[in-house]
């Protein structure tokens, strides 16, 4: 499992985001060696990178651990922020309700976590005790 830290004390910065994009290529690296196609390493690494940005803008720092094989990929991004807002959690949870055999995606999550939320197959969000956030995604191979 690959992982990295990431930090930043004040916002994001330039630097901070140069972090988030190169954790995101180091995900799309490892993918496209364990044999995913060039989309779809390319659409792991947005999800790595939105959710590693999510950490460094409301928390200030967070670790990310990635680990890829040639079925599935695994990301859990942990920050010791504030948590997720209940209204966050509510949405997900009605997003990811089945109708007619099709996930019932309505939105509303923010561009980052919305699209997090499209391009894998499972995300699950959660408010650790006594402070922070995990964010695990998980994506299966589609070709």
């Amino acid at each position: 499992m690959n992982a990295g830290a990431i930090h930043e004390s004040e916002g994001m910065s330039i630097r901070a985001r140069s972090v988030c994009l190169g954790l995101g290529a180091s995900a799309r690296q490892s993918a496209e060696r364990s044999g995913w196609t060039s989309k779809e390493s390319a659409e792991l690494a947005i999800v790595v990178v939105e959710l590693t940005t999510n950490a460094l803008r409301h928390a200030g720092a967070g670790v990310c651990r990635l680990q890829v094989d040639p079925e599935e990929a695994v990301i859990v991004v942990e920050d010791k922020g504030l948590g997720f807002p209940s209204w966050v959690l509510e949405r997900l949870r009605a997003s990811q309700q089945v109708e007619g055999g099709r996930p019932h995606r309505p939105g509303g999550l923010g561009a980052g976590l919305d699209a997090c939320s499209r391009l894998c197959d499972d995300l699950k969000l959660m408010n650790l005790t006594p402070q922070g956030a995990r964010a695990i995604a998980t994506r299966k191979r589609r070709a």
